[in-house]
């Protein structure tokens, strides 16, 4: 939910650092089109994060992800702090990225946003699996049948 990014430097120089940490060298280019991919502004990526919104960091942190070139990424709420329109643009990202073979293990309280991108859905109260969904071929998960379990667990009254 929160990055662990250092404020004092700007965006390509987060990104170069952690990747270097990973033994990668990347180029600007590739550092360039990693935050194009997750809708940086040009104008921002010079500037320190101690500048940026919350929503400004997660971009930062999503596009080092995609840098990593993992085949899993594991996400804890990855669209806290993102207006709208960047949870779209993010949602879009995470659907044609498991598209082209990534494995996503999503944690999120945004249950209409995982219905929007997920193939399969678990529901956890108390650190336990209570239900899962599951969508069909080329559909989405019922967003209304996720909300119903989540209710008739009782955590949308807090008991979770």
């Amino acid at each position: 939910e929160s990055a662990a990014l250092y404020e004092h430097l700007d965006a390509r120089e987060n990104l170069r650092y952690f990747l270097q940490l990973a033994g990668r060298a990347p180029t600007p280019a590739a550092l360039d089109a990693a935050l194009d991919r997750v809708a940086l502004a040009p104008d921002a990526r010079g500037r320190r994060l101690g500048g940026y919104s919350k929503g400004m960091r997660q971009k930062v942190a999503i596009a080092l992800a995609l840098l990593r070139e993992t085949e899993i990424l594991l996400l804890d709420e990855p669209t806290s702090g993102l207006d709208p329109a960047a949870i779209d643009e993010f949602h879009a990202l995470v659907r044609t990225l498991a598209d082209g073979g990534r494995a996503i293990l999503m944690v999120t309280h945004d249950v209409y946003g995982a219905c929007q991108v997920a193939d399969r859905i678990g529901l956890l109260h108390a650190g336990r699996l209570v239900d899962e969904f599951a969508a069909a071929p080329g559909a989405r998960i019922a967003t209304e049948a996720v909300h119903r379990a989540f209710s008739a667990q009782g955590l949308a009254r807090g008991l979770a």
